[in-house]
Parts: structure tokens; sequence; C-alpha cells
């Protein structure tokens, strides 16, 4: 994918120096970068192509965002790499997503695995360690049947394991609306196909078990067919 990118003009790649990413003349430093013998897909952003970098620290991992004016600035204090573990949505927005293990309780039993994200708007603002505990604990999905929908006006949307439609607010994770999806069917523990939830600018689409529905970013549905 990365060289598809390059052969593209949509991607830049680092120098001999193992520290300088490059791209038509554009220059930025990103010191002690991983992967450098790589290239580097762009992110379209509202102000052009940017570049997520992951690199060493002394304590650990950090990721670069190396912006189209030649800043490179640590955005994320872990290891994002667009070719991995980020996704990016109808919207434009970029998500960073990162596992974490925890338990409701002290039984061996009763471990969850709950997502954390990282979130980089399309216009270009940073968010850092976006909990979803609540979300994991009010839908009863586990954590790794959430999917990243939408980022907007200081809200975030998610597909709850294609049970409910969920926007939470990121300065109040107490603040959680959740609209439950009609019902989509499955084969065992495993969903029928992928794919049965899509998001687009204006909602999403709901492949059910009786058809096919619309719902909007505030949970008003209708079924279209």
């Amino acid at each position: 994918m990365s060289r598809k990118y390059y052969r593209e003009g949509g991607a830049a790649a680092f120098r001999k120096d193992g520290k300088t990413l490059e791209r038509q003349g554009k220059r930025w430093v990103v010191p002690d970068a991983v992967g450098t013998k790589e290239s580097f897909p762009g992110i379209k952003l509202a102000d052009g192509l940017n570049f997520l970098v992951p690199a060493k620290t002394p304590v650990g991992y950090a990721t670069y965002l190396c912006r189209p004016d030649g800043r490179a600035e640590i955005i994320w204090p872990d290891y994002f790499n667009m070719l991995h573990n980020t996704s990016v949505t109808t919207d434009g927005t970029v998500w960073g997503i990162r596992m974490e293990t925890g338990r409701k309780d002290d039984s061996v039993e009763n471990k969850t695995t709950n997502p954390e994200f990282y979130v980089l708007t399309a216009d270009g603002a940073v968010l850092t360690g976006i909990v979803t505990d609540g979300i994991v604990e009010k839908t009863g999905v586990a954590g790794d049947d959430l999917s990243p929908l939408r980022a907007r006006g200081g809200y975030l949307w998610f597909n709850a394991g294609d049970k409910y439609l969920v926007k939470l607010n990121i300065g109040n994770s107490a603040d959680l609306k959740l609209w439950p999806l009609p019902k989509i069917p499955r084969r065992g523990e495993y969903i029928a196909w992928k794919g049965a939830v899509s998001g687009t600018l204006d909602g999403i689409f709901i492949t059910a078990a009786d058809g096919v529905y619309f719902m909007d970013w505030e949970g008003v549905g209708k079924r279209i067919y």
C-alpha cells in the first residue's frame, strides 16, 4: 500500500540520515523515527497533506504529526502508523486505536479489553486518550466491537457491536446517548457479514434482518427498503 501511495505522489520517504522525512521539496525532522526504510502515506486534512510518523522516546514510543507548514510535533504518546493501528472514517477523521486490558472486579474471569482512541479530526484538531469504559458498560458489548464513525462539534460517534449508535461527549464521558439499531442477523457467535453498518456524512446505513435502514446522527431512523 505504501508503494502505491508513493507512486501516486501521496507518500513521503525518509532520507538516508534516518531523521528527515521528505516529499516534493518539503522536509520534516523526526528524531528516532521508526520504520524509516518504508514510505509513509499522507492524510488529507483541511490544511493539506499530513503524515503520521511513530518514533522512539526515552519512555517508549510517540507519534509525530508532520504538517504541511513544515512543523513536526508529537501529538500522541504511543506508536501509531497509518498502515497498522489506525483507521479513517467517512468524515476524514483519523482514529488511532490502543487496546487497554482491565477488570471490573477482582475475578480473573471478568477481564475486559476496552479500546482507547486517539483522534485527529479533518480540521487538524488532536484528541488523546478517549476512554470507552462507559460505552462498554452501558451497551454490554465487548470493547473490541466498538467501531468509530464520526467526530464533530465536541462529540464522537461509534457503532457498538452493531447493536447501538453511540454519541459521546468528549468533555463529559457521562454525557452518553444510545440509540438501538434494527436487528442485524448473526451466524452463531459471528456477524453474518461485515459492513452491516456503514457511515456517511449524514448518518449511517444499516443492513438489517428485515431490510435496509438509514439513521441520522441524532438517532432518527427509518426503513428505506
